[in-house]
């Protein structure tokens, strides 16, 4: 699927599910000793000095950008939650207020920006900053209009790699060693989980995650963060009917699967993910013929993702994210 049909898949996601933030981090934030097994992130601190630092950065595009390294008056459009995460406080990111609301200390002080596409020049120009961060794929026009303001680096907005992403936010500012902390962080998470996945027996199981929209369909792997937790990071696996239709280029982000052939679908553990952040399967879903026919549903297995909290990669959210997951496998169990 190209490029196009990503973005605008997001935008549509983020249509859906703004209204329900608040709602799912909070409950994934509060939940302490549920998750005790699981390590907090440290809190680190931007430790820049203050004075200017005249800098030159090749970004992730080739491009040379000079800034000034210590600078406190960044915008960012991409990446609030890594930022975060190293004790960097932007005048302004674009971000649901629900999820600095969640995190309060990460995000004191900072404010969110309207969420205009791709951005609101004016209101950016209005915070005076003096760096300016933007994801990846933005399109270069766009950002010679940004540059107009302020020099622009882009960040690995699309990249799973915590070393390469994180890494390099580390280069931009000098933080290499928060970087390695945070990168350390995300290792441990994982191999905490997958402690956890091989407490609870699943270390062999197949995962059949399910949404519904004009019908039920299975979520495509490169769209959904929570996919690459469940079947990269911690190793569970797809069923072959899956992996087939997954695979298969007439099949869209949405295609129904018939109720006839739906069981055919059903792994060992069965996951809705709920894109609309009820926490609830939907009357539509639980009315389908199809959906009544699968032995998890009728033995009440069925684990229910959040799917609004993996609407972004950021390693701030990370552990509500691993948590979010065992959860809903638990609940899969019939645990």
């Amino acid at each position: 699927m190209n490029q196009t049909k990503n973005v605008g898949l997001r935008r549509m996601a983020s249509v859906f599910l703004a209204a329900v933030l608040l709602t799912v981090f909070a409950a994934c934030a509060v939940a302490e000793e549920e998750t005790a097994a699981l390590p907090e992130i440290p809190v680190l601190e931007d430790t820049r000095p203050l004075e200017a630092e005249e800098y030159t950065f090749t970004t992730l595009s080739g491009d040379s950008v000079t800034y000034n390294r210590n600078t406190r008056r960044i915008v960012a459009l991409s990446g609030a939650g890594d930022l975060a995460a190293f004790g960097i406080k932007p005048l302004a990111v674009l971000a649901e207020q629900a999820v600095l609301d969640s995190y309060p200390t990460f995000f004191e002080g900072v404010s969110v920006l309207e969420y205009s596409q791709p951005f609101n020049l004016e209101e950016i120009l209005s915070y005076e900053p003096e760096l300016i961060l933007v994801y990846q794929l933005m399109e270069e026009e766009n950002i010679e209009q940004l540059e107009k303001i302020a020099p622009v680096i882009p960040l690995y907005r699309e990249s799973f790699d915590f070393a390469e992403r994180l890494g390099y936010i580390g280069e931009i500012f000098g933080l290499e060693e928060q970087a390695q902390a945070l990168i350390d962080y995300a290792a441990q998470l994982q191999e905490r989980a997958l402690t956890a996945i091989s407490d609870l027996g699943l270390s062999d199981k197949t995962v059949s995650v399910f949404y519904y929209m004009d019908g039920v369909s299975i979520p495509p792997s490169e769209y959904w963060y929570f996919n690459k937790i469940l079947y990269d990071y911690l190793g569970m696996a797809y069923t072959q009917a899956a992996q087939d239709f997954l695979s298969d280029p007439n099949n869209g982000p949405f295609t129904p699967i018939s109720n006839e052939l739906l069981a055919n679908y059903e792994g060992d553990l069965v996951l809705y993910a709920d894109i609309m952040g009820t926490g609830e399967i939907p009357e539509a879903l639980s009315t389908n013929p199809g959906w009544q026919n699968l032995a998890a549903v009728k033995e009440d297995r069925i684990g229910v993702l959040d799917a609004v909290l993996y609407a972004e990669k950021d390693v701030l959210y990370l552990r509500a994210q691993y948590e979010g997951i065992l959860s809903a496998l638990e609940k899969a169990m019939g645990a």
